[in-house]
């Protein structure tokens, strides 16, 4: 893998292989359910890159933030609601930064 030869922290390639699956995480769980939190919030509102899923990834979130309040007990104080809830705000900005990133220059 990539982030081997490039001496990428055991956490971080954990991240890249699991974060699809945080059930599979053994060395950093906590962060790859948070990477996966994020990734299913992203992937849910259509960014204009990739294609539109089905069902919402966002929908299927409680398996991946049980992981996340097991591992980190600061995470158990929130609920997924507060989490996402500003989500929609930055998603405009998010939306435009990737547009200009994939955008050809011309």
């Amino acid at each position: 893998m990539l982030a081997r030869r490039w001496n990428f922290s055991e956490d971080l390639i954990e991240v890249i292989l699991c974060h699809h699956n945080p059930a599979a995480a053994v060395v950093s769980p906590g962060l790859v359910a948070i990477v996966a939190l994020a990734d299913r919030l992203c992937r849910s509102t259509n960014l204009g890159i990739g294609y539109a899923e089905t069902p919402d990834p966002a929908a299927c979130w409680r398996e991946d933030w049980q992981i996340l309040k097991e591992n980190i007990p600061r995470a158990a104080a929130i609920e997924w609601a507060d989490f996402a809830k500003d989500a929609d705000v930055y998603f405009a900005e998010i939306r435009s930064l990737v547009t200009a990133m994939f955008q050809k220059s011309g």
